[in-house]
């Protein structure tokens, strides 16, 4: 009965850990997010829309890319160029990416696979797709100080 008990408390304690934690990664996530449309937006391309993606998934041996919360989404609204989910998004045959209800021209941003080093330090994947054989992808730190994350070191893994 001890063990089960013991046990019981063990699992309820890892639990409750992850709930801050969860609400953490949307902290992380919004940072580095930010800081890949700063970088799109200095460069002027004439992006006018766009849109976030957490990774991407398979099903029936077709990926497709991972929404963010409509809550999350929330964090970017009222930004211009909008800030929408990457299912609000489109391949052109020349593998631009085009507003599904617009058709203007977008480009996808991702965030995933959160790493987390510490409670203060977190890598993620993070990566920038224009169009066809367009795109990069950088390893973030993310660094939590005075209550803020920041990102701390961008390192490009990839140009494709």
């Amino acid at each position: 009965m001890r063990i089960l008990f013991l046990t019981s408390a063990l699992t309820l304690t890892a639990l409750a850990g992850e709930e801050p934690r969860e609400s953490e990664a949307h902290n992380v996530r919004e940072v580095a997010f930010k800081s890949l449309i700063y970088e799109a937006a200095a460069a002027q391309q004439g992006y006018r829309v766009y849109f976030l993606s957490l990774g991407s998934t398979w099903t029936n041996d077709t990926p497709f890319a991972i929404d963010p919360s409509d809550t999350f989404m929330t964090r970017f609204a009222g930004r211009t160029p909008p800030v929408k989910k990457v299912s609000q998004s489109k391949k052109a045959e020349r593998g631009q990416v085009l507003d599904k209800s617009t058709g203007q021209l977008g480009v996808i941003f991702t965030v995933a696979d959160l790493k987390w080093v510490s409670d203060q330090e977190v890598e993620a994947t993070c990566s920038v797709y224009k169009a066809g054989l367009n795109g990069y992808a950088y390893k973030y730190t993310l660094i939590k100080k005075n209550n803020q994350w920041k990102v701390a070191n961008k390192k490009l893994v990839s140009i494709w």
